[in-house]
């Protein structure tokens, strides 16, 4: 909120406003934003860094073009508000835009965290709405001011221990301090960042390493990434000793160490490893005292008991009057979050063997020989042509107009250079031209109600499974009918054969889709690349495959 803040008192701000678009306020990726700053346009090289709200005006094709148009709009009205209207207003307005208290309940809920990003911002609100006035640079000022003094009691109370205050206070801000007594908690949790791994990684030696995509769009792993994330650990193992090591010697008189056993990762474990210390218990409350060369340790290991269940409890008497535990009583359960699971994943996912060694990809693809001709990958391809059929009234345009609309489509979807762009062009107008001549399109076009790109999520045994289903359409009798497209090429006679193995693909779908309307639609498959034939799924067919994915497997 500081850096949209700083945004609209100076508008030529470009680092506050990086820091705001990739914010969840605009939540622009970083590939989004490379773009925006070195690509013209008309895709092409820029000369020089363009800022980036001239950018948002003139944007180059990204795969974000909905949200780039979008966070020029807010980004304008607000520009426009700034100067005439309270800060607090401003700051309301920009939430209200952008959905930006929505998407911090989202992440936190995600992360199962406490709320406490969502009730910063409110806080954050009350106080702009108490302390500042219609003056942008003055309320950035004050709240310059808070932080500076906030930092300065917090150095000045650190050498008043006469005072008898205990103070708060993270390793980062105790730096260069020392107290007579310190307690460090927590020590049992893990020392990692953790989190989902990088995609790109800067290695010293060998520069930029990342992560790509094969032909069928699935992340893989090269040498290279997997060096770099391995010394990227490596990197942060040494991080971590070095926070550890501040925060103990910041005592001096009396270091107090507390945190639960149970995570091998974590800087209790080390700890007790360093110091040849058995973590183990005899169930009960021990207590001893260990000498060494410079200091003792007085180590105390509390027994931990079992919390009794609430029949023991109303049982033993514990609580008179009372003849059962209320729920919000009890202890609370560690349930595992179930797994996220991929519809178009799931039958590689199923036919996985645990067992399996990973497989390591070259760090750099072969390229074409010459005269090998551009051969666009086929997941591109499916994204290109799935995007197309989405935006179902662009297929009753000029031929003109859709061979630009397909162009203009094959960009934002990743495919950059020319040659890609004409090849994946060609293929994408040959299957609409079949699909425009086949019973299916007439049918849709004579739709009383579509549905297209419809995400969902279904709970299962197996996990949560996620995905979009391509097309729901109504016909003029009322029955509704899934429609999934595949781009891949097959022979007309291998159709049923090439049906199957999207079995729990569809059963997933139709299951989503008769959650969504109420009623069970029918399934059709419609392979474009072998003139738009369509294979109707059968009914039992579905339920069967359903039964055994319910089951744990797909075959």
């Amino acid at each position: 909120m500081l850096s949209l803040l700083a945004v609209l008192y100076n508008p030529g701000d470009d680092l506050s406003l990086a820091a705001a678009l990739r914010s969840p306020l605009f939540s622009l990726s970083d590939e989004t934003l490379f773009r925006l700053r070195r690509r013209t346009d008309q895709n092409e090289p820029a000369p020089a860094p363009i800022p980036f709200l001239q950018a948002l005006v003139t944007p180059p094709p990204t795969d974000q073009p909905d949200q780039v148009a979008h966070t020029c709009s807010v980004l304008s009205d607000l520009l426009d508000l700034a100067g005439r209207v309270d800060v607090w207003r401003l700051l309301y307005h920009a939430i209200e835009r952008t959905g930006y208290l929505a998407a911090l309940a989202l992440a936190e809920q995600a992360e199962k965290s406490e709320g406490r990003r969502v009730g910063n911002v409110q806080k954050f609100l009350a106080m702009a709405r108490d302390r500042g006035g219609a003056n942008i640079a003055e309320f950035l000022l004050r709240v310059q001011d808070l932080q500076t003094a906030e930092a300065r009691e917090g150095q000045v109370e650190g050498r008043r221990p006469e005072s008898g205050a205990v103070q708060l206070m993270s390793i980062h801000a105790a730096k260069g301090l020392e107290f007579p007594v310190v307690a460090v908690a927590d020590l049992g949790r893990g020392s990692g960042r953790g989190g989902a791994p990088s995609r790109i990684y800067h290695d010293p030696a060998f520069g930029l390493v990342c992560q790509v995509r094969d032909e069928q769009g699935d992340w893989e792993e090269s040498v290279g990434l997997r060096w770099a994330r391995w010394m990227g650990g490596q990197m942060e193992t040494a991080e971590a000793h070095r926070l550890l090591y501040v925060a103990c010697t910041r005592a001096a008189d009396l270091l107090l160490l507390s945190g639960q056993l149970g995570n091998a990762s974590s800087w209790l474990h080390e700890i007790l490893q360093a110091w040849e210390i058995d973590s183990g218990s005899d169930g009960e409350d021990e207590e001893s005292l260990l000498s060494f060369e410079d200091c003792q340790v007085r180590l105390v290991r509390p027994f931990y008991a079992q919390p009794a269940e609430p029949e023991e409890i109303a049982a033993a008497g514990i609580y008179p009057g009372l003849d059962m535990v209320p729920p919000l009583a009890n202890p609370l359960l560690v349930t595992e979050s179930p797994a996220q699971i991929a519809v178009t994943r799931l039958a590689r996912t199923l036919a996985r063997d645990p067992d399996e060694l990973p497989v390591v990809y070259p760090a750099v693809r072969p390229q074409p020989g010459d005269g090998s001709g551009r051969r666009v990958p086929g997941y591109l391809l499916g994204n290109l042509v799935h995007q197309i059929l989405a935006d179902w009234d662009c297929l009753h345009w000029s031929h003109p107009q859709l061979l630009d609309h397909i162009r203009r489509t094959a960009r934002m979807v990743g495919i950059l250079d020319l040659e890609g762009i004409h090849a994946a062009t060609d293929r994408a107008i040959g299957m609409v031209r079949v699909l425009h001549r086949s019973r299916l399109y007439q049918e849709i076009g004579r739709a009383q109600a579509r549905i297209v790109e419809a995400p969902f999520t279904l709970d299962t045994p197996l996990g949560t499974l996620h995905g979009v289903i391509d097309l729901l359409y109504q016909d003029d009798t009322g029955q509704w009918h899934l429609v999934d497209w595949k781009t891949e090429w097959v022979q007309k006679t291998t159709v049923e054969n090439a049906a199957r193995d999207h079995l729990p693909q569809l059963a997933v779908y139709a299951r989503a889709a008769e959650q969504l309307l109420g009623n069970r639609p029918a399934v059709d498959l419609c392979f474009l690349a072998a003139n738009a034939v369509t294979y109707p799924i059968r009914a039992e067919e579905l339920d069967d495959t359903w039964s055994r994915l319910q089951e744990g497997h797909g075959e």
